[in-house]
This record gives structure tokens, sequence and C-alpha cells, in this order.
């Protein structure tokens, strides 16, 4: 994928530069602006030494080239400088750009239990989290809740729990949780949408579990077919819960 932004934007980069050297040039040969340098100058100049030339003609240097761009000669710099810095233009738009989850998650290490939705985030994340606790993991708490993701870094653990915002969901590429816990009702989106998101990027890697206050059977159906694995009706039972981690693979090495 970066390959191919890198060389679409290389290829318009280039047209850029090829259109404004043509352009420039026509109107320094025409004469459409005068130049610096005389064009009958040129032949008993071209040949000084730098130095030399730059003292007869009062040459700019360095970037005062711009104050004269009023000028044919030096108009055509503008396709030059085009093509000197395509290429670092070219790699600023494949530089990712991480967001604090997705930096953490890189060099985390263990498996995670994400969290999110609109009310009950920081209960569910603090019960899943004493519960993996009490099972005797190093279980880090946090995100949203209490220490930042990229705290969890200074030292190793077993699992992580975090509460995520659905805004959060946005700028990741590469952060897959072993457990996803969602809400249905989400701010701009609904627990739906992101499901069919997780499975259409991940499959079946991430178990997802709806954790909400919709509890009829058609709510249930519609979770299943949406990519659910498990539909938990608010307030959650902890043992039911608990139960659930094990059987969805929360346990799995």
């Amino acid at each position: 994928m970066e390959q191919q932004i890198y060389a679409r934007w290389l290829d318009w980069g280039t047209r850029i530069g090829l259109v404004l050297l043509a352009a420039s040039f026509a109107i320094y040969v025409f004469g459409v602006l005068d130049p610096h340098v005389p064009h009958q100058d040129l032949v008993r100049l071209w040949s000084l030494p730098v130095d030399h030339y730059v003292a007869s003609t009062g040459a700019p240097t360095g970037w005062a080239w711009l104050r004269h761009l009023h000028k044919g000669d030096y108009l055509n710099f503008l396709g030059v400088a085009v093509f000197t810095t395509i290429t670092l233009v070219c790699y600023a738009r494949v530089i990712p750009v991480l967001s604090e989850i997705e930096l953490a998650y890189r060099f985390f290490g263990a498996p995670i239990v994400a969290v999110t939705g609109t009310n009950g985030k920081s209960t569910t994340t603090t019960l899943i989290g004493e519960m993996l606790k009490a099972g005797g993991k190093k279980t880090f708490i946090g995100g949203n809740l209490g220490i930042p993701f990229i705290g969890a870094l200074e030292q190793s653990w077993d699992w992580g729990v975090l509460e995520i915002s659905s805004f959060q969901l946005e700028w990741i590429s590469e952060f897959r949780p072993r457990v996803a816990v969602l809400d249905i009702g989400m701010p701009g989106t609904d627990g739906y949408t992101v499901a069919r998101e997780i499975r259409k990027q991940h499959g079946r890697e991430v178990t997802i579990v709806a954790l909400t206050g919709w509890g009829q059977e058609a709510d249930r159906r519609r979770a299943i077919e949406a990519g659910f694995d498990h539909h938990l009706v608010k307030p959650v039972d902890p043992d039911a819960l608990n139960v659930l981690l094990a059987q969805t693979g929360a346990e799995r090495r």
C-alpha cells in the first residue's frame, strides 16, 4: 500500500516538475520576463569560475533566488526545486502517524482485552482486569482509565485491559486485542459497524463480546449476524463474564 502511494505521488510530482520546467523555459527563451543576466552576456560569463560569475552578475546565493522569481532565468528554478524535494514529500506522505494506542501496542507484547462503548466502560475495564489479577495474571489496567497505555511499557505484563474510546479506533491499523468488548451504542457509530470492521480486518482472530442494554432476542440475532461472538446484557454478571473470558480463549497462549 505504501509503495503504491509513494509511486503515485512521485508520478504526479514528476509531471508537475516537467510542466514547470517546460513553461518556465519557454518564458525565458521567448523573453516574456526579463532575465537577471541578459542573453548576450552569457557567452562572456559562462566560462567564469563560480565565485567570479556571482561577483560579476550579482547572482543570488542560497535561498535568495526566491526573490528573483520575477526574472525569466530564475523562474526556471521552480521546476528544479520540485524535482529536488519530491522524494522528501513522497517519504513524508507514507510515514505513518501513530496514535498513542497504536504505538504502545507494537511494543506491549502481551494479549489485550479492549473495552469501548458509551456507559460503563470504566467499570467493565476494572472488573475484567481484577478478574485476571485474581487468576494470578500480572495485568495492566489503563488506557483512558488511569494510566495511559504508553505507560505500560515500563514493565512486562501477562495481560492488558484497556478502556478505549470509539474515536481512538479510527486511528489504529495494527492494534489487535485478543478480546474486544463493545457496547452497541457508540457516539458517531454503533457496535454493529465496529464489529463488522473488525471482522473485515482481522477475521476470527479477535473474540468480540457485546455488552449492552439491548437484550431482546432480535438484538442478540442482529449482534451475531454483525460478527459478535457473544452477547451480554447489562448489568453483567461477573461470574458469567469470567466464564466467558475463559471460553473465548482469554487464557490461551
